[in-house]
């Protein structure tokens, strides 16, 4: 079994979102076994009253995020926190960490359609989204397992 890192960084400071792809493109006809990724939010600074940041990393062989289908989805939120006193919502700070990972048997990926010809892709996708102000950065950094046919 063979494997190839793929990796990925994105940073926000205001309202709004934006994304960061890693891609593998193969070179000779290879089935793609699995894959392995660690994918991290860092929310920085506290910004606005109730702002909220979260990620979505999905493994697909689209070439934009899509919302209703990826062969592994996962989402993860850092969410408002309270003042020490309780009383009130001070905006955000914190990480949160998802992990995706699976690893298939030939005729798994096969069903999935995770053949792949020359020049073909599969890509781990990461969308990061903040509300309100503060500085929030998401990474990923994995490996996409792979044999030659």
């Amino acid at each position: 079994m063979k494997r190839q890192y793929v990796g990925g960084v994105t940073t926000l400071v205001a309202p709004g979102n934006v994304d960061a792809v890693g891609v593998m493109t193969v070179s000779n006809r290879v089935i793609i076994r699995g894959w392995d990724f660690n994918a991290v939010i860092y929310r920085f600074t506290p910004g606005e009253v109730a702002a909220a940041a979260w990620m979505r990393n999905e493994i697909t062989r689209a070439t934009t995020i899509n919302t209703n289908f990826g062969l592994a989805v996962a989402t993860t939120v850092v969410l408002p926190v309270q003042n020490v006193a309780g009383a009130d919502y001070i905006g955000t700070a914190g990480t949160g960490i998802s992990v995706i990972t699976r690893h298939l048997s030939q005729k798994e990926a096969e069903d999935l359609g995770l053949v792949l010809d020359y020049g073909e892709s599969i890509r781990m996708l990461q969308r990061l989204y903040q509300v309100g102000t503060g500085a929030t950065e998401a990474r990923f950094d994995g490996f996409f397992f792979y044999q030659d046919i």
